[in-house]
């Protein structure tokens, strides 16, 4: 996810500069809204950032998306989100200014019912094939486990 993270980050950051003003270090504020019941995601992030080449002119900020303003109150727009979809879905019509979606989950199926479609989407692929292998095997282990044992 943090590749992917990295990657996409380099991919929008000519989008981001136009719109970030810099900060006193003189770096581009990229500033980044997080959804996701991740344990850990803003120290995640911010240790996969420190080791990309985007550190180097651009200072991360990260803060939550929730909670959102009221109804009818002027919001904060929203360019870049990191989130998971099934959290985050729900809210993605209201949001304003919402450029780019970096998913935490490999589907989308929960965003089916977003009726915007002006950003970009994309989901994380590609880089949790140990985990996936290890709990496949772990569940296979288990169901002959317990055939052996009801032997």
């Amino acid at each position: 996810m943090l590749r992917s993270l990295s990657s996409r980050l380099s991919w929008s950051r000519r989008a981001m500069a136009t719109s970030s003003p810099k900060s006193e270090s003189s770096k581009m504020l990229l500033r980044v809204k997080v959804c996701s019941d991740i344990d850990d995601i803003h120290r995640l992030v911010q240790d996969a950032f420190k080791t990309s080449s985007l550190s180097q002119k651009h200072e991360l900020v990260l803060s939550d998306l929730f909670p959102l303003p009221d109804a009818g109150s002027e919001s904060e727009p929203v360019e870049i989100l990191l989130a998971d979809p099934g959290k985050v879905g729900p809210h993605l019509d209201s949001l304003t200014g919402l450029k780019w979606l970096q998913s935490t989950w490999a589907g989308i199926n929960s965003l089916a019912n977003v009726k915007r479609r002006d950003f970009t989407c994309t989901r994380l692929a590609g880089c949790m094939g140990q985990q996936m292998s290890e709990y496949v095997f772990g569940a296979i282990f288990s169901e002959d486990w317990f055939k052996l044992k009801n032997e």
